[in-house]
């Protein structure tokens, strides 16, 4: 993401995960502590993230949104509703 993001900067992110699978407990709280961290240095406002649909992964991804404050970050369960977001963000 870093490497993308330096090539082609970007203030609006969608993230599709929501074919995630695995056990991702683990990374919540390196993607909240630092991930989120990251690309908002690299220029990154706004963070639309399409969570999975496996309810132990979902309550994961919460726990990472919940502490962030940068980037803005919003859980969505289709593209549809994650893209209106990110258009609707100045």
């Amino acid at each position: 993401m870093r490497q993308c993001l330096s090539r082609m900067p970007c203030d609006k992110v969608l993230d599709d995960s929501s074919q995630v699978d695995s056990d991702w407990e683990e990374v919540a709280d390196w993607v909240s502590q630092h991930f989120f961290s990251i690309i908002a240095r690299q220029g990154v406002r706004y963070y639309a993230w399409i969570g999975s649909s496996d309810a132990a992964i979902r309550k994961s991804m919460e726990l990472a949104v919940q502490h962030c404050s940068q980037p803005r970050v919003a859980l969505f369960d289709d593209v549809a509703a994650a893209s209106a977001w990110l258009n609707a963000q100045a």
